[in-house]
Formats: C-alpha cells, sequence, structure tokens
C-alpha cells in the first residue's frame, strides 16, 4: 500500500501537509484549494488506504470488540448465525477484530468476562438467552467503564442500551395475520408468558375472549421451543374435541410439530387449518408445507449492536432500539396459488 512519503514525494510537498490534508486536520495550515484537491486525487489514483488500527490506536483504540452467546433458539433455527453475520458486516465495515465466545450459565459467563478489560477489548455484546441473574455481572463491568450492548428480546437494565425485538409484538405480528385471514379459534402453543402477551392483544384487537382450551403452556425442564410441544398441543385439543381453524406457535419447531400431528389427523394446511411459527428458520422455507414465519431480525440487530457499541466507545448519546418483527407469509396460511412470500418491515426507537 502506497506510504504519505509516496503522495509527498510525488507532488514535492511535505508529509505533514499530506497528513493534515488526508486527515481533514488542516487548522491554521494554509493550503490551497487545487493543491488539496490535487492531493487527494493522486492519493486515490495510488491506491492509498488510512492506516485505521493505527489511527485507532493513537485514539487509545483497541479496535477489537467481544461478543458473548448464551446459544439460543431451537437447532437449526438460524438465530446465532444471522446475529453474527450482522454483527461480522458491521465490524469489516469498521476493520474491527472479533473475540467470539460461548457461555452456558452465569458462573461460566463470569469465568470469560473476568477476562476481558479496556486493554484487551474496546467493549462487549452480550445476546442470548436473557438471564436476570446477569444483570450484576453486567453491570460491575458497566461501573468498571467497560462498554456494553445487549441483544435481548427486551433490555436486562435501563443502564445498558439494547437492541431488541419486544416478544408481544413477534406473536401479535402472526395474530393480526391469522385474523386478517377471518380465523377466530386460533390455538396457541405457548412457552414463554411474555409472547403469550402478544396472543391476548390479538385477541382483544379483535374483540375475541380467552378460551383457556385454546392456550397450551409447556414451559417444561428446558424443552422449550421443542417439536414435541405442537405435537402435543394439537393432539391435546383434539383428543378433547376443541374445535380451532389456526395454530399460533411461538417458534417454527413448535409449528412444524403442530403440522406433522395436524397431518396425521387427516387435516389438510391450510385448508382446514393455518399455522405460523417464529423464527424464520431456513427450515421454514423447505417444510412439507412452507411455513408462515415471524422473522426477529436478529442480522439487523446484529448491525445495530456494533453501531450502538461504537457510538458508546466514542462516548456519544446511546438509547435502545426495537426492531419491528417481519411477518413472512407463506403456503402454511395461504394457497399454493397465492401471491409469493411477502413482508412487513419497520423499526422504531425506544427511550
Amino acid at each position: 500500500m502506497p506510504s504519505l512519503q509516496q503522495i509527498a514525494d510525488e507532488l514535492s510537498v511535505s508529509v505533514s501537509l499530506v497528513s493534515k490534508v488526508l486527515n481533514n486536520r488542516l487548522g491554521t495550515t494554509g493550503a490551497r484549494p487545487e493543491l488539496a484537491a490535487r492531493i487527494h486525487d493522486t492519493a486515490q489514483r495510488l491506491g492509498y488506504r488510512k492506516n485505521l488500527n493505527a489511527a485507532a490506536l493513537k485514539a487509545g483504540r483497541q479496535q477489537a470488540i467481544a461478543v458473548l452467546i448464551h446459544r439460543h433458539g431451537s437447532q437449526g433455527s438460524g438465530l446465532v448465525e444471522a446475529l453474527l453475520a450482522g454483527i461480522s458486516h458491521a465490524t469489516r465495515q469498521r476493520h474491527q477484530r472479533q473475540i467470539l465466545s460461548f457461555y452456558d450459565g452465569i458462573a461460566e459467563f463470569a469465568e470469560i468476562v473476568h477476562e476481558y478489560h479496556t486493554g484487551m477489548i474496546d467493549g462487549l455484546i452480550v445476546s442470548g438467552v436473557r438471564h436476570p441473574n446477569l444483570m450484576d455481572e453486567l453491570l460491575g463491568l458497566h461501573s468498571r467503564g467497560l462498554p456494553i450492548v445487549t441483544v435481548f428480546n427486551r433490555p436486562i437494565s435501563d443502564v445498558l442500551p439494547n437492541v431488541g425485538t419486544p416478544d408481544d409484538q413477534i406473536i401479535l405480528a402472526a395474530m393480526r395475520h391469522l385474523i386478517a385471514l377471518g380465523r377466530r379459534r386460533i390455538l396457541h402453543v405457548s412457552s414463554l408468558k411474555d409472547r403469550e402477551v402478544g396472543y391476548d392483544l390479538g385477541l382483544k384487537e379483535a374483540g375475541l375472549e380467552r378460551d383457556e382450551d385454546l392456550v397450551f403452556y409447556d414451559r417444561g425442564d428446558d424443552n422449550t421451543f421443542v417439536l414435541e410441544n405442537g405435537v402435543r398441543a394439537v393432539r391435546r385439543a383434539l383428543a378433547n374435541n376443541v374445535a380451532f381453524d389456526a395454530v399460533c406457535a411461538q417458534s417454527d419447531t413448535q409449528a412444524l410439530g403442530a403440522m406433522h400431528e395436524l397431518i396425521r389427523a387427516g387435516k389438510r394446511i391450510p385448508e382446514d387449518i393455518v399455522v405460523t411459527g417464529v423464527d424464520d428458520s431456513p427450515f421454514a422455507r423447505l417444510a412439507f408445507v412452507p411455513l408462515t414465519s415471524v422473522d426477529q431480525r436478529y442480522e439487523d440487530r446484529g448491525q445495530q449492536a456494533v453501531e450502538l457499541l461504537d457510538r458508546l466507545v466514542r462516548q456519544q448519546p446511546t438509547q435502545s432500539i426495537d426492531f419491528e418483527p417481519v411477518l413472512n407469509v407463506r403456503q402454511s396460511t395461504e394457497p399454493a396459488n397465492a401471491d409469493p412470500e411477502s413482508t412487513v418491515n419497520d423499526q422504531r426507537t425506544t427511550n
């Protein structure tokens, strides 16, 4: 890569002047506009690029961030991959390095973060399962001056900027779609009470009463969002002669389980019963009936987390941001000859 010296030699000017022009730090130094333009043109022609790492070190930055993730989502959901794709895209643009670690529980989290310090990284992004007992560890790091951004569906602390997609809005997006299709007896496969709030909001908007027979809650022992939950929900409803015309599941794997059981029972999807899931997993498009699913926008959120962290490092004002979920409509709620997949996309900022 050409140096400042090469540019200066070609134009017969000082290295100091070239540096000041290219870094927009002329101050009281005089430089004719035509000379400054020639310096920029020569730098571009020679392919000069600013040494961002050197500039960062001069500013006291390491050009490295740590990313800690508690794996979440069912196997194959693609949530972690989407998050890392967004983070990688944003850090690559900023010429930053990533230090990636996965943790399982508070003890391992504490062990990992105690190795980090501001002389090693510029900041920390934490995502995955939202454990409330992480808050003390995170606030301790924050109090010692480490910039931190979280990527949870809702903030873990008012002190730490978060990039979220509210759980109630995730299910509400699915419910609005189902109700717009004319469905009124909607079986809800629930594992998170926060998401169940969205189910109730959807019913309320449509002027419908909640029927407890239509809500299947099964948190289980670490069995959240598994295929068996969808199977059991449909099996119980059919065995108890509970009438329903739609299934609103809290994950794609639950939805897949529900679809398996419906087909075993001789039901047609979507003609008899429509089904929605959450996560927009890679397999949602490949299901035997392509699955309508809600995307939590982890890739967008990963990029935004890097942006917020960069602002924190530069000591600029930041605030938490919520992304609206995206509903991807497929054949599990529309006939095969319906319009191609559609999406709704928006973003909002919260205080």
